[in-house]
């Protein structure tokens, strides 16, 4: 079918399927924690692919971005009404009143954790830079709290280089 060509067009396959994992555990699709098991329709594992697609699309060379399969992605956004806010925004959200706590939720550091690590998943600068704090900070592991600023510059989250400058500047 159409949809067979979202296929092959990420360049990073790892990272996208990383990304579609976390955005489905995000919609509460995940069936278990220790498997790749998801229990979605067919149009919202295509939009989870669709929407890597897209959030990846940048690292794709040039030459190999058709017109017609610009044109297909559009088409197929539309289709899937794919909306405009980022997929970890309501999950951070939820990570801040469980790190902060809130009038609805009790502080709970490893509540927090989890939800950054998924806010993170899904390409969130804020929740690498918050992961990086909490291990460095609360846990003293300070090789953990870097490794989470080295994993978000290898996105190439423009915040977590600048942390990252600011941790080897001093």
């Amino acid at each position: 079918p159409k949809y067979a060509m979202v296929l092959g067009l990420i360049p990073d396959c790892d990272l996208a399927e990383v990304y579609v994992h976390a955005l489905l555990e995000a919609r509460g699709l995940r069936v278990t924690n220790n498997r790749e098991f998801f229990s979605a329709s067919i149009e919202e594992a295509i939009a989870a692919v669709k929407r890597a697609e897209v959030k990846f699309e940048s690292q794709r060379a040039p030459e190999s971005q058709d017109p017609e399969e610009s044109q297909f992605s559009d088409e197929l956004l539309t289709d899937l009404a794919i909306d405009d806010q980022e997929p970890w925004e309501a999950i951070l959200e939820e990570a801040e009143a469980f790190d902060y706590g809130s009038d609805e939720e009790l502080e709970d550091k490893d509540k927090a954790i989890e939800k950054y690590k998924l806010a993170a998943r899904l390409g969130s600068a804020t929740a690498h830079i918050r992961l990086s704090e909490i291990f460095a900070d609360d846990f003293s592991d300070k090789k953990a709290g870097l490794d989470w600023l080295k994993k978000g510059a290898d996105r190439d989250l423009a915040l977590c280089w600048a942390e990252l400058s600011k941790v080897f500047a001093g």
